[in-house]
C-alpha cells in the first residue's frame, strides 16, 4: 500500500469496499460509491475552532474542501498519511488524509475499523460544505436534473462559460476594432460581411487595462449573441468546446465586484458563466430579487447564507496568529497610529469604546509576553465604536475569488461569508460579515466577545489615523 492510486472511482458501479490505511497502520474500510478520487495529500490552511482531525481546507487537484487527518484522530502523528481521498460523509465532500488505499483487502480475515463511521464522527460537528459540487454520478443517472447548455470558450489564459442557448453563431472573425468614445473593452467586429458592435471578453475580464489589451490582440473568434434585444459579438481567443453541466454543478460565487453564476468542473475548478446582459450594463451587484428571477439558477444550489458578497477591493486584511480575516471596503475606520495595548485601560471611562483581541475570539491560546500589534477602529454606524487589535494588517488582493465555505467548524459561518486559499504555500482568507457590524449584536455574539474584552480606550487618546 505505498504505491499511489490515482482514479476516479465508479460509484455507479457494482458495490466495491475501499481499503485504507492511516498513518498508525490501522486499516479501515469504506464504500467506494462514498469516493470520487484519490491522490497525493497537500497541506492544509489552518481554520479557527478546528476540532481533532479537522487539519484545515485544502485544494486537492484543484477542488478546494475541508481536510481531515484520520491518524490524527486515533491519536497518531499529524500529516503522516502521503494521500488524499475526495470522500462524501453526511456533511458533504471532505478531502480525507490517509496512508495507503487499496481495493484488495490488505489483511483477509480481519475484522477492519470502519472508515465512514469514524468519518461521520468526525465531521458531525461541523456546517455542510458548500464548496464542492455534488460529484455522485449514481445520483445523476438514477435522477437526471435539469442542466445548462454552455460554450467554453478560452481567453487570457482563462476559461469562460456562455450560456449556449443564447449563442446564434460562432467563427473567426474579420477584423476587431476599439471604440474610440467607448469603454476599453468596446469593440465593432466584423462577421460573415456583417459589423457588429461588440465586446472584447479579455478585456472585460482583465483587472489590468494593460494586459487586457494584450490578451485582446490575440481574440481571433466571437460569439455571436442578443443581450438586451441587441445584437452583438464576443471576441475571446479559442474554442474549448459543449458542454451540458447539471444545475447541481452551478453555484453563485463572489467575482469582480458582483456575485456571478460559476460551472464547477471536477478537473478545471470554477468556471464563470458570463450574463450577456452584462456587455450590454455595467456590473452591478445583484440584490435578492434579481437573483430569485433567474431561471437557471438551482434553487438549492447554495443557500442565501452561503452565497458569498462581492469581493471587498480595497479591503484590508486583519492577522491573527495563522488566519487571516479580510473586512471589506468601509468596514474599518481608521487604523490607529501611535496607540498600543499600554494605552488600553482596564477601567471603562466616559466616552471610551470597547477594544477586543482578535486572536482570542478566532480561539487561539494567549501568548506569554508583551504583544506587539495594531489597534482598528471598525465603522459602525448608529452604534457605538468598537475596536480590535491584531496582530498586523495588510492589504487585499483581487484575485483569487472569493469562494462558498466549506464543511467547517459551526462558528465560521456566523463570523465568515467566504473563503479563498492565497499563496504557493496556502493561506486562508476568511470575509468577515459586514452584517456583524451594522447589526445589533446578539446575544450568542455577545456572549463569545465578552472573554476577548482587552480594555477600553479613551478617544482622547488617539493620537492620529492610520
Amino acid at each position: 500500500m505505498d504505491m499511489p492510486l490515482l482514479f476516479e472511482a465508479d460509484c455507479a458501479g457494482a458495490e466495491a469496499t475501499i481499503y485504507v490505511r492511516d498513518g498508525a497502520g490501522r486499516v479501515l474500510s469504506l464504500p467506494s460509491r462514498r469516493v470520487h478520487r484519490m491522490s497525493f495529500a497537500v497541506d492544509a490552511a489552518p481554520v479557527p475552532f478546528a476540532p481533532l482531525g479537522y487539519e484545515g481546507v485544502a485544494a486537492v487537484d484543484g477542488i478546494v474542501a475541508a481536510q481531515i487527518d484520520v491518524t490524527v484522530a486515533a491519536g497518531g502523528a499529524a500529516k503522516s498519511g502521503r494521500y488524499s481521498l475526495l470522500a462524501r460523509c453526511g456533511r458533504g465532500w471532505v478531502h480525507v488524509r490517509v496512508a495507503g488505499v487499496s481495493l484488495v483487502d490488505p489483511e483477509p480475515g480481519v475484522e477492519h475499523g470502519d472508515a465512514l463511521a469514524l468519518l461521520e464522527r468526525l465531521t458531525s460537528g461541523l456546517t455542510r460544505d458548500g464548496c464542492v459540487v455534488e460529484l455522485d454520478p449514481a445520483l445523476e443517472d438514477a435522477l437526471p436534473p435539469a442542466a445548462l447548455p454552455l460554450l467554453v470558450v478560452r481567453t487570457g489564459g482563462r476559461l469562460v462559460a456562455l450560456p449556449a442557448r443564447e449563442v446564434e453563431r460562432v467563427a473567426p472573425h474579420q477584423g476587431s476594432w476599439p471604440i474610440r468614445q467607448g469603454d476599453a473593452d468596446e469593440r465593432v467586429v466584423a462577421m460573415g460581411g456583417d459589423v457588429l458592435p461588440g465586446c472584447s471578453l479579455a478585456e472585460w475580464m482583465s483587472d489590468s487595462p494593460m494586459d487586457g489589451a494584450a490578451d485582446a490582440a490575440e481574440e481571433g473568434w466571437a460569439a455571436v449573441m442578443t443581450a438586451n434585444g441587441r445584437r452583438m459579438a464576443i471576441t475571446f481567443t479559442a474554442l474549448d468546446g459543449l458542454v451540458t453541466a447539471p444545475l447541481t454543478r452551478i453555484r453563485r460565487l463572489a467575482h469582480r465586484r458582483h456575485a456571478a453564476r460559476h460551472c464547477i468542473d471536477p478537473e478545471r475548478g470554477a468556471i464563470e458563466i458570463v450574463d450577456p446582459r452584462d456587455f450590454a450594463a455595467p456590473a452591478a451587484t445583484p440584490t435578492s430579487a434579481d437573483e430569485g428571477e433567474d431561471p437557471d439558477a438551482p434553487p438549492s444550489a447554495l443557500s442565501a447564507e452561503a452565497e458569498p458578497p462581492s469581493v471587498p477591493d480595497g479591503g484590508l486584511a486583519a492577522m491573527a496568529g495563522p488566519f487571516v480575516c479580510v473586512f471589506s471596503r468601509g468596514a474599518v475606520n481608521r487604523l490607529l497610529t501611535g496607540v498600543g495595548l499600554e494605552r488600553v485601560a482596564p477601567q471603562r471611562s466616559a466616552g471610551a469604546f470597547p477594544v477586543f483581541d482578535l486572536a482570542a475570539l478566532l480561539g487561539l491560546a494567549p501568548q506569554d509576553g508583551a504583544r506587539t500589534g495594531r489597534i482598528l477602529l471598525l465603522n459602525r454606524p448608529g452604534r457605538r465604536a468598537v475596536a480590535l487589535f491584531v496582530d498586523g494588517v495588510g492589504p487585499t488582493e483581487s484575485v483569487p475569488d472569493w469562494q462558498a465555505l466549506p464543511a467547517a467548524p459551526q462558528p465560521i459561518p456566523g463570523l465568515f461569508s467566504a473563503m479563498r486559499l492565497v499563496g504557493s504555500r496556502p493561506t486562508l482568507q476568511l470575509l468577515v460579515r459586514d452584517s456583524l457590524l451594522a447589526d445589533r449584536v446578539g446575544a450568542g455574539f455577545a456572549a463569545a466577545l465578552r472573554p476577548t474584552l482587552l480594555g477600553w480606550l479613551d478617544p482622547r487618546l488617539i493620537d492620529g489615523d492610520g
